[in-house]
């Protein structure tokens, strides 16, 4: 049976919301035959976790963390860590 999906994503460092679209996920059966999506669709909520890199408000405090550390400011260490 083909589905709906709605994805989330969400930031893998801070937890915060970035954002999220739909997709339509054909079944196999639908593939096979080459047509389009069965009319009636499944729905189904999956959530995925991104990059810090992909984070505004994480880049922002990865700049300032850096920023410390070039000019000798003491900043304490980000927690969780940028990796």
């Amino acid at each position: 049976m083909c589905t709906m999906a709605r994805i989330t994503i969400y930031c893998r460092r801070c937890g915060k919301y970035l954002h999220d679209y739909e997709e339509i996920r054909q079944c196999a059966s639908s593939r096979r035959r080459g047509q389009g999506p069965h009319r009636d669709l499944g729905s189904e909520n999956v959530t995925y976790q991104s990059n810090w890199t992909n984070c505004d408000a994480c880049q922002e405090e990865y700049e300032v963390y850096m920023y410390a550390r070039r000019n000798g400011i003491p900043y304490l260490q980000p927690n969780p860590p940028f990796n």
